[in-house]
């Protein structure tokens, strides 16, 4: 910025003098300059909720300022969030700048207004939580339905061969059983010690 450029210094002592060339390169810092009464820095940015259901909310971000900032808005991890272009419009003499955005998770949003020319960014936090849609407790239910009709099923083919056994017509091979058909193959009598 201004302060930015190359510099000598100048060491006179010890002979011979010496002389260094150091660049000083000086980069804009971006903050909340409010404080310092510069003409035309941007307030807070107004955040309000435009429409909502449980699986979205639309926001709008209202700044003005001279220079008219940027905005954009930002999620709680910093990701700049991709919103609709920005309107601009005036009234009272001023010129404000909105932008919408339509979000669809629970999470922390920043709306974010920036004048480079001054290094002043100022930003407004608003916390959304959304409940889910209806679908989810659809899916929920249909999920319920699925568990249970598995469950009767089961059950229905346990009492059908239940029934089957018990008239005879289907007979189980048991751990007895094969042993006894082994040993009446093999011609050993079972009753032998």
């Amino acid at each position: 910025m201004a302060d930015s450029g190359n510099y000598s210094c100048i060491f006179p002592h010890p002979e011979p003098r010496q002389t260094f060339i150091i660049e000083l390169v000086v980069g804009q810092v971006l903050r909340d300059r409010t404080g310092e009464n510069i003409p035309g820095a941007a307030p807070e940015p107004n955040i309000k909720i435009l429409d909502e259901t449980n699986d979205w909310r639309l926001l709008q971000c209202e700044a003005h300022g001279d220079p008219l900032p940027t905005v954009e808005w930002k999620d709680s991890d910093n990701n700049t969030l991709h919103a609709d272009t920005p309107q601009i419009s005036e009234r009272g003499g001023r010129s404000y700048i909105t932008v919408n955005i339509t979000v669809t998770k629970t999470d922390r949003y920043r709306c974010v207004a920036t004048q480079e020319t001054i290094s002043h960014r100022i930003a407004t936090v608003t916390a959304v939580r959304l409940t889910g849609s209806s679908a989810g407790w659809i899916v929920g239910v249909v999920a319920v339905v699925a568990v249970v009709a598995v469950v009767f099923t089961l059950i229905a083919v346990g009492v059908i061969l239940c029934c089957l056994v018990k008239k005879g017509r289907i007979t189980l091979n048991r751990a007895e059983d094969k042993k006894k058909s082994g040993e009446e193959l093999a011609g050993l009598d079972p009753t032998d010690p």
